[in-house]
Protein backbone atom coordinates (compact mmCIF):
# COMPACT_ATOMS: atom_id res chain seq x y z
CA UNK A 1 0.00 0.00 0.00
CA UNK A 2 1.42 3.39 -1.02
CA UNK A 3 1.16 5.91 1.84
CA UNK A 4 -1.07 8.86 1.00
CA UNK A 5 0.46 12.35 1.22
CA UNK A 6 -1.59 14.72 3.26
CA UNK A 7 -1.35 18.59 3.12
CA UNK A 8 -0.93 20.67 6.25
CA UNK A 9 -3.41 23.50 6.83
CA UNK A 10 -2.48 26.77 8.55
CA UNK A 11 -4.89 27.75 11.38
CA UNK A 12 -7.13 30.75 10.66
CA UNK A 13 -7.20 33.47 13.36
CA UNK A 14 -10.37 35.33 14.27
CA UNK A 15 -10.41 39.14 13.97
CA UNK A 16 -12.90 39.61 16.83
CA UNK A 17 -11.89 41.77 19.81
CA UNK A 18 -10.26 40.04 22.77
CA UNK A 19 -9.42 41.14 26.27
CA UNK A 20 -5.91 42.27 27.04
CA UNK A 21 -5.21 38.98 28.74
CA UNK A 22 -6.22 37.14 25.56
CA UNK A 23 -4.20 39.22 23.12
CA UNK A 24 -0.90 37.71 24.11
CA UNK A 25 0.40 35.68 21.14
CA UNK A 26 0.86 31.97 21.90
CA UNK A 27 4.34 30.86 22.80
CA UNK A 28 6.38 28.57 20.54
CA UNK A 29 5.73 25.58 22.83
CA UNK A 30 1.99 26.20 22.68
CA UNK A 31 2.02 26.39 18.87
CA UNK A 32 3.94 23.12 18.61
CA UNK A 33 1.51 21.48 21.03
CA UNK A 34 -1.48 22.61 18.95
CA UNK A 35 0.05 21.30 15.71
CA UNK A 36 0.96 18.05 17.43
CA UNK A 37 -2.65 17.52 18.49
CA UNK A 38 -3.93 18.27 14.97
CA UNK A 39 -1.39 15.88 13.38
CA UNK A 40 -2.32 13.11 15.81
CA UNK A 41 -6.02 13.52 15.02
CA UNK A 42 -5.33 13.40 11.26
CA UNK A 43 -3.27 10.20 11.60
CA UNK A 44 -5.90 8.49 13.77
CA UNK A 45 -8.67 9.40 11.31
CA UNK A 46 -6.58 8.19 8.37
CA UNK A 47 -5.84 4.82 9.95
CA UNK A 48 -9.50 4.39 10.91
CA UNK A 49 -10.54 5.12 7.33
CA UNK A 50 -8.16 2.46 5.98
CA UNK A 51 -9.48 -0.11 8.45
CA UNK A 52 -13.21 0.53 8.03
CA UNK A 53 -13.12 1.50 4.33
CA UNK A 54 -10.47 -0.76 2.70
CA UNK A 55 -11.62 0.27 -0.76
CA UNK A 56 -9.80 3.58 -0.15
CA UNK A 57 -6.42 1.87 -0.18
CA UNK A 58 -4.34 2.44 -3.29
CA UNK A 59 -2.24 -0.44 -4.68
CA UNK A 60 -1.27 0.79 -8.16
CA UNK A 61 -3.19 -2.11 -9.79
CA UNK A 62 -6.61 -0.67 -10.51
CA UNK A 63 -9.29 -3.07 -11.70
CA UNK A 64 -8.20 -6.16 -9.75
CA UNK A 65 -10.84 -7.96 -7.72
CA UNK A 66 -10.73 -7.74 -3.91
CA UNK A 67 -9.94 -11.45 -3.84
CA UNK A 68 -6.78 -10.82 -5.84
CA UNK A 69 -5.38 -8.62 -3.09
CA UNK A 70 -5.32 -11.56 -0.65
CA UNK A 71 -1.91 -12.70 0.44
CA UNK A 72 -0.46 -16.11 -0.35
CA UNK A 73 0.97 -17.95 -3.35
CA UNK A 74 -1.00 -19.33 -6.26
CA UNK A 75 -0.63 -23.10 -5.80
CA UNK A 76 -0.46 -25.16 -9.01
CA UNK A 77 -0.40 -28.98 -9.03
CA UNK A 78 0.65 -30.32 -12.44
CA UNK A 79 1.51 -33.53 -14.28
CA UNK A 80 5.21 -34.37 -14.02
CA UNK A 81 5.59 -34.44 -17.80
CA UNK A 82 4.95 -30.67 -17.88
CA UNK A 83 7.74 -29.74 -15.46
CA UNK A 84 10.12 -28.13 -17.95
CA UNK A 85 7.72 -25.98 -20.03
CA UNK A 86 5.77 -24.95 -16.93
CA UNK A 87 8.89 -23.73 -15.15
CA UNK A 88 9.88 -21.74 -18.23
CA UNK A 89 6.40 -20.26 -18.57
CA UNK A 90 6.17 -19.35 -14.88
CA UNK A 91 9.17 -17.04 -15.08
CA UNK A 92 7.36 -14.97 -17.70
CA UNK A 93 4.03 -15.08 -15.86
CA UNK A 94 5.49 -13.87 -12.56
CA UNK A 95 7.38 -11.07 -14.30
CA UNK A 96 4.14 -9.91 -15.96
CA UNK A 97 1.92 -10.31 -12.87
CA UNK A 98 3.71 -8.58 -10.01
CA UNK A 99 0.99 -9.57 -7.51
CA UNK A 100 1.42 -13.30 -8.02
CA UNK A 101 4.02 -15.82 -6.96
CA UNK A 102 3.34 -19.38 -8.13
CA UNK A 103 4.12 -22.43 -6.03
CA UNK A 104 4.44 -25.32 -8.49
CA UNK A 105 4.34 -29.01 -7.52
CA UNK A 106 4.74 -31.65 -10.23
CA UNK A 107 4.00 -35.37 -9.84
CA UNK A 108 1.89 -38.06 -11.47
CA UNK A 109 -1.67 -36.92 -12.10
CA UNK A 110 -3.24 -39.77 -10.11
CA UNK A 111 -1.10 -38.95 -7.06
CA UNK A 112 -2.01 -35.26 -7.25
CA UNK A 113 -5.71 -36.03 -7.60
CA UNK A 114 -5.60 -38.12 -4.42
CA UNK A 115 -3.81 -35.30 -2.61
CA UNK A 116 -6.56 -32.88 -3.62
CA UNK A 117 -9.22 -35.28 -2.37
CA UNK A 118 -7.37 -35.49 0.95
CA UNK A 119 -7.54 -31.72 1.33
CA UNK A 120 -4.18 -30.54 0.00
CA UNK A 121 -4.43 -26.78 -0.67
CA UNK A 122 -4.35 -25.92 -4.38
CA UNK A 123 -5.77 -23.42 -6.83
CA UNK A 124 -5.06 -25.15 -10.17
CA UNK A 125 -4.76 -28.80 -11.18
CA UNK A 126 -3.26 -29.76 -14.56
CA UNK A 127 -3.71 -33.44 -15.43
CA UNK A 128 -2.27 -35.61 -18.21
CA UNK A 129 -5.54 -37.54 -18.30
CA UNK A 130 -9.14 -36.40 -18.61
CA UNK A 131 -10.09 -39.18 -16.21
CA UNK A 132 -8.69 -37.45 -13.13
CA UNK A 133 -10.39 -34.13 -13.90
CA UNK A 134 -13.66 -35.99 -14.51
CA UNK A 135 -13.31 -37.80 -11.17
CA UNK A 136 -12.82 -34.53 -9.29
CA UNK A 137 -15.74 -33.02 -11.18
CA UNK A 138 -18.02 -35.93 -10.28
CA UNK A 139 -17.03 -35.65 -6.61
CA UNK A 140 -17.70 -31.92 -6.44
CA UNK A 141 -14.13 -30.63 -6.35
CA UNK A 142 -14.32 -28.95 -9.76
CA UNK A 143 -16.99 -26.85 -11.51
CA UNK A 144 -17.32 -27.91 -15.18
CA UNK A 145 -17.22 -24.22 -16.15
CA UNK A 146 -13.69 -24.00 -14.76
CA UNK A 147 -12.20 -26.83 -16.84
CA UNK A 148 -9.84 -25.97 -19.71
CA UNK A 149 -8.70 -28.19 -22.56
CA UNK A 150 -4.97 -27.77 -23.06
CA UNK A 151 -2.74 -30.03 -25.14
CA UNK A 152 -2.11 -33.43 -26.68
CA UNK A 153 0.98 -35.29 -27.88
CA UNK A 154 2.11 -38.73 -29.08
CA UNK A 155 3.27 -41.87 -27.30
CA UNK A 156 6.78 -43.00 -28.25
CA UNK A 157 9.47 -45.58 -27.51
CA UNK A 158 12.79 -44.12 -26.34
CA UNK A 159 16.29 -45.52 -25.88
CA UNK A 160 19.48 -44.15 -24.28
CA UNK A 161 21.29 -41.74 -26.59
CA UNK A 162 24.51 -43.57 -25.72
CA UNK A 163 23.17 -46.91 -27.01
CA UNK A 164 24.61 -48.27 -30.22
CA UNK A 165 22.91 -46.84 -33.28
CA UNK A 166 20.54 -49.33 -34.81
CA UNK A 167 17.85 -49.54 -37.40
CA UNK A 168 14.60 -48.92 -35.56
CA UNK A 169 12.61 -51.41 -37.65
CA UNK A 170 9.00 -52.03 -36.65
CA UNK A 171 7.61 -50.97 -33.30
CA UNK A 172 7.11 -54.59 -32.13
CA UNK A 173 10.69 -55.46 -33.09
CA UNK A 174 12.00 -52.38 -31.26
CA UNK A 175 10.24 -53.41 -28.04
CA UNK A 176 10.91 -57.13 -28.32
CA UNK A 177 14.65 -56.41 -28.56
CA UNK A 178 14.60 -54.80 -25.10
CA UNK A 179 15.43 -56.49 -21.82
CA UNK A 180 14.07 -53.75 -19.49
CA UNK A 181 11.33 -51.31 -20.51
CA UNK A 182 10.58 -48.33 -18.25
CA UNK A 183 6.85 -47.66 -18.07
CA UNK A 184 4.58 -45.56 -15.87
CA UNK A 185 3.14 -47.41 -12.88
CA UNK A 186 -0.49 -48.53 -12.72
CA UNK A 187 -2.72 -45.45 -12.52
CA UNK A 188 -0.04 -43.09 -13.86
CA UNK A 189 -1.42 -41.66 -17.14
CA UNK A 190 1.69 -42.31 -19.24
CA UNK A 191 1.66 -45.91 -18.00
CA UNK A 192 -2.04 -46.35 -18.65
CA UNK A 193 -1.71 -45.10 -22.23
CA UNK A 194 1.26 -47.44 -22.69
CA UNK A 195 -0.61 -50.49 -21.38
CA UNK A 196 -3.54 -49.73 -23.66
CA UNK A 197 -1.18 -49.54 -26.63
CA UNK A 198 0.63 -52.76 -25.76
CA UNK A 199 -2.68 -54.59 -25.37
CA UNK A 200 -4.00 -53.16 -28.62
CA UNK A 201 -0.90 -54.27 -30.52
CA UNK A 202 -0.89 -57.74 -28.87
CA UNK A 203 2.50 -57.08 -27.26
CA UNK A 204 1.51 -57.06 -23.59
CA UNK A 205 1.80 -60.80 -22.87
CA UNK A 206 5.25 -61.09 -24.41
CA UNK A 207 6.64 -58.02 -22.60
CA UNK A 208 5.05 -58.32 -19.15
CA UNK A 209 8.17 -59.67 -17.44
CA UNK A 210 10.32 -56.89 -18.90
CA UNK A 211 8.20 -53.89 -17.86
CA UNK A 212 9.74 -51.79 -15.05
CA UNK A 213 7.12 -49.55 -13.34
CA UNK A 214 8.07 -45.92 -12.61
CA UNK A 215 6.33 -43.28 -10.49
CA UNK A 216 5.92 -40.80 -13.36
CA UNK A 217 7.21 -39.86 -16.80
CA UNK A 218 10.22 -37.99 -15.42
CA UNK A 219 11.36 -41.24 -13.77
CA UNK A 220 10.81 -43.13 -17.05
CA UNK A 221 13.07 -40.71 -18.92
CA UNK A 222 15.73 -40.77 -16.21
CA UNK A 223 15.81 -44.58 -16.17
CA UNK A 224 16.44 -44.62 -19.92
CA UNK A 225 18.89 -41.71 -19.88
CA UNK A 226 21.10 -43.45 -17.29
CA UNK A 227 20.73 -46.77 -19.17
CA UNK A 228 19.22 -48.65 -16.24
CA UNK A 229 16.50 -49.49 -18.78
CA UNK A 230 17.22 -49.96 -22.47
CA UNK A 231 13.76 -48.83 -23.57
CA UNK A 232 11.04 -46.59 -22.21
CA UNK A 233 7.53 -45.52 -23.20
CA UNK A 234 6.87 -41.81 -22.84
CA UNK A 235 5.27 -38.76 -24.43
CA UNK A 236 7.00 -37.29 -27.47
CA UNK A 237 6.63 -33.75 -26.13
CA UNK A 238 7.66 -34.87 -22.65
CA UNK A 239 11.01 -36.21 -23.88
CA UNK A 240 11.84 -33.23 -26.12
CA UNK A 241 14.13 -31.65 -23.53
CA UNK A 242 16.03 -34.90 -22.94
CA UNK A 243 16.39 -35.39 -26.69
CA UNK A 244 17.80 -31.87 -27.08
CA UNK A 245 20.26 -32.49 -24.25
CA UNK A 246 21.44 -35.68 -25.94
CA UNK A 247 20.22 -37.99 -23.16
CA UNK A 248 17.70 -40.13 -25.07
CA UNK A 249 16.45 -40.66 -28.61
CA UNK A 250 13.09 -41.62 -30.04
CA UNK A 251 12.99 -45.03 -31.77
CA UNK A 252 9.31 -45.47 -32.65
CA UNK A 253 5.86 -43.89 -32.37
CA UNK A 254 2.72 -45.75 -31.27
CA UNK A 255 -0.27 -45.45 -33.61
CA UNK A 256 -2.76 -42.96 -32.08
CA UNK A 257 -5.49 -45.56 -32.59
CA UNK A 258 -3.74 -47.96 -30.20
CA UNK A 259 -4.61 -45.93 -27.07
CA UNK A 260 -6.96 -43.27 -25.76
CA UNK A 261 -6.20 -39.76 -26.95
CA UNK A 262 -3.56 -38.16 -24.72
CA UNK A 263 -5.47 -35.30 -23.17
CA UNK A 264 -4.09 -32.58 -20.90
CA UNK A 265 -6.81 -30.74 -19.02
CA UNK A 266 -6.64 -28.06 -16.35
CA UNK A 267 -9.14 -26.92 -13.74
CA UNK A 268 -9.55 -24.18 -11.17
CA UNK A 269 -10.44 -26.06 -7.99
CA UNK A 270 -13.67 -25.32 -6.20
CA UNK A 271 -11.94 -24.35 -2.94
CA UNK A 272 -9.19 -22.30 -4.62
CA UNK A 273 -8.02 -19.42 -2.44
CA UNK A 274 -7.27 -17.28 -5.51
CA UNK A 275 -9.79 -18.25 -8.22
CA UNK A 276 -9.41 -15.07 -10.28
CA UNK A 277 -5.64 -15.32 -10.32
CA UNK A 278 -5.99 -19.01 -11.21
CA UNK A 279 -8.17 -18.14 -14.21
CA UNK A 280 -5.69 -15.50 -15.34
CA UNK A 281 -2.94 -18.09 -15.10
CA UNK A 282 -4.85 -20.55 -17.29
CA UNK A 283 -5.58 -17.76 -19.78
CA UNK A 284 -1.85 -17.12 -19.90
CA UNK A 285 -1.17 -20.80 -20.69
CA UNK A 286 -3.88 -21.20 -23.31
CA UNK A 287 -4.12 -17.90 -25.18
CA UNK A 288 -1.29 -15.83 -23.70
CA UNK A 289 2.48 -15.84 -23.95
CA UNK A 290 2.78 -19.06 -21.93
CA UNK A 291 1.34 -21.11 -24.78
CA UNK A 292 4.57 -20.75 -26.78
CA UNK A 293 6.62 -22.77 -24.29
CA UNK A 294 4.37 -25.80 -24.80
CA UNK A 295 4.21 -25.48 -28.57
CA UNK A 296 8.01 -25.30 -28.61
CA UNK A 297 8.20 -28.56 -26.63
CA UNK A 298 5.96 -30.28 -29.17
CA UNK A 299 2.54 -30.17 -27.48
CA UNK A 300 -0.42 -29.52 -29.76
CA UNK A 301 -3.53 -27.59 -28.64
CA UNK A 302 -6.68 -29.62 -28.12
CA UNK A 303 -9.80 -28.62 -29.96
CA UNK A 304 -12.00 -26.41 -27.72
CA UNK A 305 -14.82 -28.91 -27.41
CA UNK A 306 -16.73 -29.49 -24.19
CA UNK A 307 -14.68 -30.90 -21.33
CA UNK A 308 -15.80 -34.07 -19.55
Amino acid sequence: MTPSSRGKHRPHHSSSKKSAADTRPPSGDEVRQIFGIIAAVVIVLGVAAMIFFPQLRGNGNAGLADEDEATGDLIVLAAASLTQPLNEALEVFEDADSLTTVQLSCASSNFLRRQIERGAPADVFISASAEHIATLQDRGWVDPKDVRRLWTTELVVIAPASAAQESTGSLPATLNAASRIAIGDVGVPVGEYARQALESLALADNLTGRLVPMIDEVAVIQAVANASCDRGIAYRAGVSGAVQRGEVRVLAVFPPSSHDAITYLAAVLGDAQHPERARRFLDFLTVGAGKEFFLRAGYRPLEPTSAP
